[in-house]
């Protein structure tokens, strides 16, 4: 389907090639080269196109998996503020730029989690936030596996595309558990806040609860 389509970077709007031409729809976002190099705080969407299905910023798990699957703590400990707001901004001034190697691998670690909880709309997403606690409270763990696979496939292609490489890299991490004190248990309690995360309309002690549902 989207080898025969066109797709605007800026505001996302697809059409068929052979409507390009004839389109009269305007674009409804402006160019802005600060926003167009922004890696926090914009929807995945806008940070993947047909040849790049998954965010440049998946590079800072490439580089803990080479450097840091045998950290102790890796994504329990914190790196250091000052740091993790350095290389936050650098990776939304030039994300290709940036040199990891100048970073401690906790701050890199404290980095990617913050680009997590900044997205607009986590990765799974607001709209099937109900959905998902529904199955996890299901009683029959093969019921509550299928639940949640029923519910992942109604993702976007972009969100499926970076959960999944999310749940492959915390599968190498807790591949490693004996050395870095990361358990599945433990990476879960770390992310569930991070990719699922309630809507504004819901109370947020009542969220404290759900995410409880979620690691359980």
């Amino acid at each position: 389907m989207m080898d025969r389509a066109c797709v605007c970077k800026l505001c996302r709007y697809a059409c068929h090639r052979k409507c390009c031409l004839k389109l009269t729809t305007k674009c409804s976002k402006k160019y802005d080269p600060e926003l167009s190099s922004r890696q926090f705080g914009v929807e995945v969407s806008r940070l993947t196109n047909e040849e790049r299905t998954v965010p440049l910023v998946v590079k800072l798990i490439n580089y803990i998996e080479m450097h840091g699957l045998y950290t102790e703590g890796i994504y329990r400990k914190s790196g250091s503020t000052n740091k993790i707001k350095e290389l936050k901004q650098g990776l939304d001034t030039d994300v290709n730029s940036m040199n990891l190697d100048d970073y401690n691998i906790h701050v890199i670690a404290s980095v990617f989690k913050q680009w997590l909880r900044d997205l607009p709309n986590p990765l799974m997403t607001f709209e099937l936030y109900e959905e998902f606690l529904r199955a996890m409270c299901l009683q029959d763990k093969k019921e509550v596996i299928r639940g949640v696979y029923s519910i992942i496939d109604q993702l976007s292609r972009t969100h499926l595309n970076t959960l999944e490489r999310l749940f492959f890299h915390l599968v190498r991490i807790a591949g490693q558990e004996d050395t870095n004190r990361m358990s599945a248990n433990a990476l879960a309690i770390v992310f569930a806040p991070c990719i699922l995360r309630c809507p504004d309309t819901i109370d947020p002690l009542q969220s404290v609860q759900d995410i409880g549902k979620t690691t359980a």
